[in-house]
Protein backbone atom coordinates (compact mmCIF):
# COMPACT_ATOMS: atom_id res chain seq x y z
CA UNK A 1 0.00 0.00 0.00
CA UNK A 2 1.43 3.44 -1.01
CA UNK A 3 2.02 5.65 2.20
CA UNK A 4 -0.19 8.47 1.12
CA UNK A 5 -3.34 6.28 1.38
CA UNK A 6 -1.98 4.18 4.46
CA UNK A 7 -1.97 8.03 5.65
CA UNK A 8 -5.43 8.66 4.22
CA UNK A 9 -6.79 5.56 5.80
CA UNK A 10 -5.17 6.16 9.25
CA UNK A 11 -7.01 9.58 9.81
CA UNK A 12 -10.04 8.43 8.61
CA UNK A 13 -10.06 5.94 10.79
CA UNK A 14 -8.82 7.93 13.96
CA UNK A 15 -11.28 10.70 13.12
CA UNK A 16 -14.32 7.89 13.13
CA UNK A 17 -12.43 6.98 16.69
CA UNK A 18 -12.68 10.71 17.69
CA UNK A 19 -15.82 11.48 16.23
CA UNK A 20 -18.16 8.25 17.89
CA UNK A 21 -15.91 9.60 21.19
CA UNK A 22 -14.38 6.01 21.62
CA UNK A 23 -11.12 8.39 21.77
CA UNK A 24 -10.50 11.86 22.94
CA UNK A 25 -7.09 12.20 22.34
CA UNK A 26 -5.32 12.70 18.73
CA UNK A 27 -2.26 10.21 19.98
CA UNK A 28 -4.22 7.99 20.85
CA UNK A 29 -6.83 7.58 18.44
CA UNK A 30 -4.11 7.36 15.46
CA UNK A 31 -2.27 4.82 17.20
CA UNK A 32 -5.68 2.31 17.73
CA UNK A 33 -6.25 3.22 14.26
CA UNK A 34 -2.91 2.33 12.68
CA UNK A 35 -2.79 -1.06 14.91
CA UNK A 36 -6.11 -1.61 13.77
CA UNK A 37 -5.17 -1.19 9.89
CA UNK A 38 -1.53 -2.32 9.64
CA UNK A 39 -1.91 -4.95 12.14
CA UNK A 40 1.38 -4.37 13.80
CA UNK A 41 4.16 -1.44 13.72
CA UNK A 42 3.86 1.97 11.45
CA UNK A 43 6.14 4.00 10.70
CA UNK A 44 5.93 7.26 12.36
CA UNK A 45 6.05 9.64 9.26
CA UNK A 46 3.13 7.30 7.82
CA UNK A 47 0.89 8.81 10.82
CA UNK A 48 -1.59 11.61 10.16
CA UNK A 49 -1.05 15.18 11.59
CA UNK A 50 -3.23 16.23 13.72
CA UNK A 51 -4.57 18.70 11.18
CA UNK A 52 -5.07 16.05 8.96
CA UNK A 53 -7.45 14.27 11.19
CA UNK A 54 -9.38 17.26 12.51
CA UNK A 55 -10.29 17.57 8.83
CA UNK A 56 -11.09 14.22 8.76
CA UNK A 57 -13.61 14.91 11.86
CA UNK A 58 -14.95 18.39 10.10
CA UNK A 59 -15.96 15.80 6.89
CA UNK A 60 -17.75 13.00 9.11
CA UNK A 61 -19.71 15.80 11.14
CA UNK A 62 -20.78 17.31 7.65
CA UNK A 63 -21.88 14.29 6.45
CA UNK A 64 -23.48 12.74 9.48
CA UNK A 65 -25.10 16.09 10.53
CA UNK A 66 -25.69 18.15 7.65
CA UNK A 67 -26.93 21.50 8.16
CA UNK A 68 -27.29 20.79 11.51
CA UNK A 69 -23.78 21.34 12.20
CA UNK A 70 -23.58 25.64 11.01
CA UNK A 71 -26.83 25.64 12.44
CA UNK A 72 -25.09 24.38 16.13
CA UNK A 73 -22.38 26.40 15.92
CA UNK A 74 -24.71 29.06 15.81
CA UNK A 75 -26.57 28.67 18.84
CA UNK A 76 -23.01 27.82 20.85
CA UNK A 77 -21.55 30.83 19.55
CA UNK A 78 -24.75 33.12 20.81
CA UNK A 79 -24.96 30.68 23.93
CA UNK A 80 -20.99 31.61 24.84
CA UNK A 81 -22.03 35.46 23.72
CA UNK A 82 -24.46 35.60 26.48
CA UNK A 83 -22.02 33.77 29.13
CA UNK A 84 -18.94 36.48 28.16
CA UNK A 85 -21.16 39.36 28.80
CA UNK A 86 -22.38 37.64 32.43
CA UNK A 87 -18.29 37.24 32.83
CA UNK A 88 -17.21 40.62 31.00
CA UNK A 89 -15.31 42.23 34.34
CA UNK A 90 -13.23 38.63 34.27
CA UNK A 91 -12.76 39.41 30.61
CA UNK A 92 -13.06 35.94 29.57
CA UNK A 93 -11.82 34.45 26.30
CA UNK A 94 -13.45 32.13 23.82
CA UNK A 95 -11.48 29.22 23.29
CA UNK A 96 -12.28 25.76 22.04
CA UNK A 97 -14.37 24.41 18.97
CA UNK A 98 -16.78 27.04 19.32
CA UNK A 99 -14.05 29.52 18.77
CA UNK A 100 -12.82 27.66 16.03
CA UNK A 101 -15.70 26.05 14.02
CA UNK A 102 -15.10 22.76 14.82
CA UNK A 103 -18.30 21.20 16.33
CA UNK A 104 -20.01 18.09 16.20
CA UNK A 105 -22.92 17.03 18.31
CA UNK A 106 -21.80 17.45 21.90
CA UNK A 107 -18.91 19.71 21.82
CA UNK A 108 -17.97 22.40 24.54
CA UNK A 109 -20.35 24.23 25.20
CA UNK A 110 -22.98 22.10 24.49
CA UNK A 111 -22.53 20.39 27.71
CA UNK A 112 -24.80 22.69 29.94
CA UNK A 113 -24.54 20.54 33.29
CA UNK A 114 -20.43 20.50 33.39
CA UNK A 115 -20.55 24.12 32.16
CA UNK A 116 -23.07 25.02 34.81
CA UNK A 117 -21.12 23.27 37.36
CA UNK A 118 -18.25 25.05 36.87
CA UNK A 119 -20.13 28.46 36.74
CA UNK A 120 -21.63 27.33 40.27
CA UNK A 121 -17.99 26.64 41.74
CA UNK A 122 -16.52 29.86 40.05
CA UNK A 123 -19.32 32.05 41.72
CA UNK A 124 -18.94 30.39 44.91
CA UNK A 125 -15.19 30.77 45.08
CA UNK A 126 -15.34 34.30 43.55
CA UNK A 127 -18.22 35.53 46.93
CA UNK A 128 -15.53 33.16 49.56
CA UNK A 129 -12.72 35.08 48.79
CA UNK A 130 -11.59 38.98 48.43
CA UNK A 131 -8.54 40.21 46.19
CA UNK A 132 -6.15 40.12 49.17
CA UNK A 133 -6.96 36.71 49.74
CA UNK A 134 -4.94 33.35 48.07
CA UNK A 135 -6.58 30.00 47.25
CA UNK A 136 -5.32 26.77 49.06
CA UNK A 137 -3.15 26.53 46.17
CA UNK A 138 -1.43 29.98 46.01
CA UNK A 139 -3.51 31.64 43.37
CA UNK A 140 -4.76 35.01 43.68
CA UNK A 141 -8.54 36.01 43.44
CA UNK A 142 -9.42 38.81 42.18
CA UNK A 143 -12.86 40.52 42.74
CA UNK A 144 -14.00 42.51 39.83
Amino acid sequence: MNRSKLRRQIAWEAARLMYSRQDSEYYTAKMKAARQICKGWVKPADLPSNVEIRDQIEMLARLFEGAACSDNLLAMRLSALAMMRRLAPFRPRLIGSVLTGHVRAGSDIGEQKRFSSFLFFFSSAQRSFNSDTTCGNGAFVAEP
